[in-house]
């Protein structure tokens, strides 16, 4: 029987015999099968495979390339005359310099300055001689190609070039010669950067010095153009040639052993640029066939080099590669020891412990730094059924792997999956390896899992939702609580399809189908029939997936909801006859509004009807008679001597058509109907500054010319209310009014800056009749519109009366330019020329006292009289009088309206306004028609006829 195990020898990594250890690892693990860590070869993966077959496809073309271009060189020198190689050279402007800057100056220098970096970080010998090569070959490379176009360039050119081609050929040489000699690396990171100082710059310095040399012309001649090259060239770059290919066969080597992409590339790169050396060396002239095929080979080689450092970044940084790449297997073997996060435990087979690594000793709390630790049957205990099964399987088959207990030094336990293998080491000896991994956590955690599991199984079957899950297939795997009169045995490995209607079966497999196929979870309502009993059902599906993220299937939850279906049911059939209700009560709502409005409207056109009507019977009757008793008074007192009582009479005539016309002005002022909106207001204004003195400034950049008769009259009778209440209770003898029309609403406002009140008192105060505010509050609400009151006691007031315009149309939006003009113009009597005076009044009374005036007058002749303003036109148009005298109140068509036609159509016809109104703005108007003058009914005779006669002077 052997020997019982000895004490382990736990050493501290810095008293570890590395060396040893890379001899025993080196020359024995490689000599097993690869291990993922617990004993168990790999499986290579479908695609892994199909990878590294793509790979070897490539490096098999690409390791033909130094054959092929070998060949081309081969058969140029033999296959072609020196006569034709000669007389066939190309050498275009800057040609050689670009492609030298892009193929070997650019990639030797990103491959010198990615070895710096690797140097830095590994101290590695062998990849800083690399590096200063690299850095050597691209500046010959670069400045080079620059000299050919010298005075004897060609010569300090090819100089230049070889002498640094050998230097390239001599540091990869050395390269090669450091990692073989396995020369320790540097562990001082300050000196390290000192060692990549000093080798880079001595690098320049020769070359420079190289470089220096040639243009003085101390080197020997290595080219004559028509000659050819000399011996000692053709030595210099063969040394190169030999040089580079056997630092590329190391290359290759390493390869073999270590499977590196960076090592096969950058071996190619250099057997090309040492082919292109040969190329070049056998060339007759510069820039001939064998020449060019020469710098073929090295730009091959350059692009070989940029596939090495590719190839190597697609997984790790080439610096990394590189340090890789020049350490020998035991060091790599050594490093996979001592970082490795699974404890390993190395001994003679059934024999001492030899050494364990950091992480054997942290798991199993020893200080790998003391010695004489615990023996093997310490840590594991032999008399487990568990260990001895493990180890006889080790005996038998040279491998076992197991799930132990193991001892730490502190008494505690913890759980292990171990993997063990014995091989031999160079001698021959058996020694075993022992991996293990703590599996204390994953312990706990399948057994919270299945504790979980245990609890999952107590809730689902125990509460009322169905839960089931089912595969890709969407077949049934399992179920808790399936639907009454349905049995697990019944479900279990069927699908949908099987157990449910056609229809139902359809539209529940597209949702989880759907849920399949996007990850994503959905919920939905469903009426199915499970057991052939149609219930409702609030489902939710989500995916269900694996350990790496995969979808295998669905888990759904569905709770029966036809009792709150059947309630909702009977809710919404109480509701739409609810909604029926309101509906029908809504429509009677909305037509009682309408109602309101029509009544509203009707309301203010019968108030303003009445108004306009007594107006018109004080304008059309006692004016009209005041005023013809008037000019016939004055017709007879003419011709009689001058006495009291008649001039007592016309005085008395005069005060009662001034009072008349006022009355009617203020029952219906003329102009809110014969006018705009804002002419109106303008009226209104001034009748405030008359009346009481109060200022109105009106604002208004646009305003809508209103067809709505009503809306006119509502919105002028409102805001003359509005600003009787601010002289009224503000205290302040001015306001403001403003005018905006837009999206289709009419809005005005008053403001005011006196007392204010307090709306509330507004609210609870008696409503009035009239146009109170609350009547026009209720009578705009009624027309679709609104008045908003804003006021404090002491910050005057704000009321905005806003009005859809509904049958506005949108004439004369602009703003009416101010005119001057004075109401009579008194001109020139015109001599003794005849005119022909046309009447134009609605009142015959009116008429007949204007004919009777101007009857006898000299050179004035009647030439005809019309009831109205259609009249009047087609009169005029028909007898084509000097002077028409024309009223401007009057039926079918007004004075204004039929004053326009006229001058339309005559615009020789001189017009004379008329009105019982002295009303500036309805004198405006009819000036703008084209009237010639203004004359107001109450004005005397003499006046009128001054400007009958004062019209023809003109003529």
């Amino acid at each position: 029987m052997p020997a019982p195990p000895s004490k382990i020898d736990f050493l501290a990594p810095a008293r570890f015999d590395e060396p040893r250890l890379a001899r025993i690892i080196g020359r024995g693990c490689c000599k097993m099968r690869p291990s993922n860590g617990i004993g168990s070869p790999f499986k290579w993966s479908m695609a892994s495979a199909v990878r590294t077959g793509k790979k070897w496809k490539i490096k098999k073309f690409a390791a033909l390339t130094p054959l092929v271009l070998l060949s081309v060189i081969m058969a140029a020198h033999f296959g072609l005359t020196d006569d034709y190689l000669r007389g066939h050279v190309f050498e275009g402007p800057f040609l050689l310099p670009i492609l030298n800057f892009l193929f070997l100056g650019l990639i030797s220098f990103g491959v010198s300055w990615l070895a710096a970096k690797s140097y830095l970080k590994s101290g590695s010998l062998s990849v800083i001689m690399l590096g200063s090569g690299a850095l050597a070959f691209g500046i010959i490379g670069i400045s080079a190609g620059w000299f050919i176009y010298l005075p004897d360039g060609v010569n300090i050119a090819v100089t230049i070039f070889n002498c640094g081609a050998l230097l390239y050929g001599i540091l990869n040489f050395l390269s090669s010669i450091a990692h073989i000699g396995e020369f320790p690396p540097k562990a001082d990171p300050k000196s390290r950067m000192r060692d990549l100082g000093v080798g880079y710059c001595a690098v320049i310095v020769v070359i420079g010095a190289i470089t220096s040399a040639s243009l003085a012309g101390w080197t020997p001649v290595f080219f004559v153009q028509s000659l050819g090259p000399t011996l000692i060239r053709q030595f210099v770059i063969g040394a190169a040639i030999m040089l580079l290919l056997i630092s590329g066969a190391y290359l290759l080597s390493i390869h073999h052993k270590s499977k590196s992409d960076f090592s096969f590339w950058y071996a190619l790169g250099l057997v090309l640029i040492a082919e292109g050396l040969l190329g070049v060396s056998l060339a007759r002239s510069v820039g001939g066939i064998i020449g060019w095929t020469g710098r073929l080979a090295q730009y091959a080689g350059g692009i070989f080099l940029l596939m090495a450092v590719l190839s190597s970044l697609r997984e790790r940084s080439l610096e990394d590669v590189l340090s890789e790449v020049f350490k020998k297997p035991g060091e790599l073997h050594v490093s996979m020891f001592r970082n490795s996060l699974d404890g390993i435990i190395l001994s003679v087979h059934d024999g001492p412990a030899l050494t364990a690594n950091p992480s054997a000793c942290a798991m199993l709390g020893f200080d790998p730094a003391q010695s004489g630790q615990p023996a093997i049957q310490d840590i594991f205990d032999t008399q487990n059924t568990a260990y001895r099964k493990f180890r006889d399987e080790l005996a038998d088959t040279g491998k076992a792997r197991a799930e132990l207990v193991l001892t730490g030094k502190a008494g505690h336990h913890f759980q292990v999956e171990i993997s063990a293998a014995v091989f031999k080491d160079s001698l021959g000896k058996k020694l075993e390896i022992l991996t293990f991994k703590d599996i204390s956590e994953r312990k706990r955690t399948e057994t919270a899992l299945r504790e979980s599991e245990e609890k999952f199984r107590l809730i689902a079957t125990n509460i009322r939702e169905v839960i089931f899950f089912q595969d890709k297939e969407l077949r049934y795997v399992w179920i808790f609580n399936p639907a009454d009169g349905v049995q697990e045995s019944e479900v279990i490995g069927r699908t949908d399809v099987e157990l449910l209607p056609t229809d139902e079966a359809a539209r529940i497999t597209e949702i989880k189908r759907r849920v399949l196929e996007t990850g994503e979870g959905t919920r939905a309502e469903l009426q199915l029939s499970p057991g052939g009993t149609s219930r409702w059902y609030d489902a939710v599906y989500e995916p269900c997936r694996d350990s790496e993220g995969r979808i295998v299937g669905i888990l759904s939850y569905s709770r029966d909801i036809t009792e709150r279906k059947l309630a909702e049911e009977g809710l919404r059939q109480l509701n739409e006859d609810l909604e029926k209700k309101v509906a029908e009560r809504t429509e009677l709502a909305e037509a009682r509004t309408r109602q309101l409005q029509a009544l509203a409207i009707e309301l203010i056109e019968t108030e303003e009807r009445e108004r306009r009507q007594f107006a018109e019977l004080l304008h059309d009757d006692l004016q009209q008679m005041l005023a013809s008793a008037r000019f016939q008074l004055l017709a007879v007192s003419s011709e009689l001597p001058t006495h009291p009582i008649l001039v007592n009479i016309i005085q008395i005539l005069e005060e009662s058509i001034a009072k008349s016309r006022r009355l009617s002005h203020e029952l219906s002022p003329p102009v809110l109907h014969h006018g705009g909106l804002y002419s109106a207001f303008e009226w209104l204004a001034a009748q405030m500054d008359q009346q009481f003195g109060f200022k109105v400034q009106l604002e208004a950049d646009k305003l809508p010319q209103l067809e709505n008769g009503p809306l006119k009259v509502f919105v002028f009778r409102a805001v003359q209310e509005l600003l009787f209440n601010t002289i009224k209770h503000s205290g302040v003898k001015s306001a403001r009014v403003q005018f905006r029309s837009s999206d289709g609403n009419l809005e005005v406002k008053v403001i005011d800056t006196g007392k204010g009140f307090d709306k509330a008192d507004l609210d609870s105060a008696e409503v009035k009749t009239g146009f109170g505010l609350l009547s026009i509050r209720e009578r705009a609400r009624h027309m679709g519109g609104h008045l908003t009151i804003e006021s404090t006691l002491g910050g005057g007031s704000r009321f905005s009366l806003t009005l859809p315009i509904n049958a506005v149309t949108q004439k004369d939006m602009q703003k009416p330019t101010e005119q001057s003009f004075e109401l009579i113009q008194p001109k020139v009597l015109p001599g003794k020329k005849e005119l022909r005076v046309l009447f134009a009044d609605d009142h015959k009374v009116m008429r007949q006292g204007l004919i009777r005036l101007i009857s006898g007058q000299p050179n004035i002749k009647v030439s005809g009289e019309a009831a109205n303003g259609r009249e009047a036109v087609q009169l005029a148009l028909q007898l084509k009088p000097d002077v028409i005298v024309m009223d401007i109140s009057m039926p079918e068509m007004d004075g204004i309206e039929a004053t326009a036609r006229i001058k339309a159509e005559l615009p020789e016809v001189r017009v004379i306004g008329l009105s019982m109104f002295e009303d500036e703005q309805a004198a405006r108007n009819m000036l703008n028609a084209g009237a010639e003058a203004f004359v107001a009914k109450t004005a005397s005779s003499a006046e009128l006829l001054k400007v009958i006669y004062g019209s023809a002077s003109s003529s």
